[in-house]
């Protein structure tokens, strides 16, 4: 591995790429990379910030710096190890190199949760409110007991009995037995894998 780096889903990180023509005559060499699927990788020169696949001639002897921007996908989950491949093969005498880099992809926590502020309701009777429960990170949340709460506070409606869930099937209502009803405002309770990430539930 020649060079380390790290970064979060969708953003970039930079290799340097040299190319050095160690014959006696005038070379071009074609650029290519072996990454994770999902990944993409542009070959440009730092200089005109132009996008290449091939190097162009390089005279005997002489050099060409370029840089590899590689992108991670969007949904890319924590890992340490990620091969970036990168190579060089002359198209002339089909002489080839390689180098191969490690990108790391480190961990982003990110939690959103839209509520549901619309609903009415006569005295004993009841209504449901359909919140959104996403988990735009990397890492699964509230995979382990106590780690994720959901707590719920009630004004104005003394009296009222409050049941929370999350609707694993998606049909809009909790199921009868109470697996899906969260016990002790604990999302482990029902989730006890967590919420994966980039994924959302309906929290009722």
């Amino acid at each position: 591995i020649v060079d380390d780096a790290s970064t979060t889903p969708g953003v970039p990180v930079t290799f340097p790429v040299q190319i050095f023509n160690g014959g006696n005559s005038p070379d071009n060499f074609n650029l290519t990379a072996n990454v994770p699927a999902g990944w993409t990788v542009v070959f440009q020169n730092p200089v005109t910030g132009q996008v290449v696949t091939n190097s162009g001639n390089i005279p005997a002897g002489a050099t060409l710096d370029l840089i590899a921007i590689v992108t991670p996908p969007n949904n890319a989950l924590v890992d340490p190890t990620n091969d970036v491949i990168l190579t060089v093969t002359s198209p002339v005498s089909g002489l080839s190199d390689s180098i191969k880099n490690n990108v790391a992809i480190t961990e982003v926590r990110a939690l959103n949760f839209t509520p549901d502020r619309q609903g009415q309701v006569s005295p004993g009777g009841t209504v449901t409110y359909v919140h959104t429960l996403r988990n735009n990170g990397n890492v699964a949340e509230g995979d382990a007991s106590g780690e994720l709460p959901i707590a719920v506070t009630t004004t104005g409606n003394i009296g009222s009995v409050v049941t929370v869930g999350i609707d694993l099937n998606g049909d809009g209502q909790l199921a009868a037995d109470g697996s899906e009803t969260i016990q002790g405002n604990d999302l482990f309770s029902v989730l006890p894998a967590g919420l994966s990430p980039f994924t959302s539930y309906s929290v009722l």
